[in-house]
C-alpha cells in the first residue's frame, strides 16, 4: 500500500486521517462488490489489531471500517477462508478490540464517577 510506504513522512493524526479514508473508500468498493476485496482481506486484517501508531479516535475508526469490510467480504470466503480466519489472528483481536473499545473505556467511566 502506497499509505505505509508514505506513513513515516506523516505526523501521528494525518496517519490516522488518511487511513481512515482508505478504509472508508475500501469500505465502499467492499458494499459496492463483496469478491471484489476477496483476495484482500489478509491485507485488510493487519488493521484490525487495532496497533496502528495513530491516537484511539482514528483507531476506533479504523477497527470498525475493517470489521465492516471483513463482515461484506465475509459472504464471498469459501470454507477454507473461513476455516483459516477461524484458526488465525482474528478471534484473538475481536477479544482484544472488545476489551480496549468497550471494557477499558467502561472501567474509566465508573472510575471517574466513583471519585
Amino acid at each position: 500500500m502506497i499509505f505505509e510506504e508514505q506513513r513515516d513522512d506523516l505526523t501521528t493524526d494525518q496517519a490516522g486521517l488518511q487511513l481512515v479514508s482508505v478504509l472508508s473508500t475500501l469500505d465502499v468498493f467492499a458494499e459496492a462488490s463483496p469478491p471484489l476485496l476477496r483476495n484482500y482481506y489478509d491485507t485488510i486484517l493487519h488493521y484490525l489489531k487495532a496497533d496502528n501508531v495513530v491516537s484511539m479516535k482514528w483507531e476506533s475508526f479504523i477497527v470498525s471500517h475493517v470489521c465492516k469490510i471483513l463482515s461484506t467480504v465475509s459472504s464471498s470466503l469459501d470454507d477454507s477462508d473461513l476455516q483459516r480466519l477461524g484458526r488465525g489472528d482474528v478471534p484473538r483481536d475481536v477479544v482484544n478490540i472488545n476489551y480496549r473499545f468497550i471494557c477499558e473505556p467502561l472501567e474509566l467511566q465508573s472510575n471517574a464517577s466513583q471519585s
